[in-house]
């Protein structure tokens, strides 16, 4: 797991100080860069500590952020379902109005036909009637 990483970071800190601290004894390397290793040995340390503090805040943030991210994620469902629905019945309704629409279109021109028909020949229901007869 990533507890021996975090654990492996921080003595890879303290062995590099002690490194240097012995050199240091050495006199000749100097003060300055033994403490300008300490130097950076502190800050490695220091930064691993922020970022496991920071990896266990978004840790806790998730933990307590999982629950309503559950029911964020239901929510979305649901409000997506209920827009398939919605869009369908408005889709159903839609075909519906448009089959209305037509039929009503479709009523309208025949009676439009119809009337003018009537009025071109008012006789023409009558002719059409003679005629059939007629071919018997």
């Amino acid at each position: 797991g990533h507890h021996e990483g975090r654990q492996g970071r921080l003595p890879a800190a303290r062995e590099v100080r002690r490194r240097h601290g012995a050199r240091e004894g050495g006199g000749r390397q100097g003060r300055g860069e033994a403490e300008a290793a300490l130097g950076e040995a502190e800050a490695a340390r220091s930064a691993a500590e922020a970022q496991e503090a920071e990896a266990k805040r978004q840790r806790d943030e998730l933990k307590a952020a999982g629950p309503q991210a559950k029911e964020n994620v239901r929510l979305a469902r649901a409000a997506e379902k209920e827009a398939t629905t919605e869009r369908q019945s408005l889709h159903t309704a839609c075909s519906k109005v448009e089959k209305e629409k037509n039929q009503l279109e479709e009523a309208k021109n025949s009676a439009v036909q119809m009337l003018q028909a009537e009025e071109y020949d008012p006789n023409q229901v009558e002719k059409a009637y003679d005629q059939k007869n007629q071919g018997d």
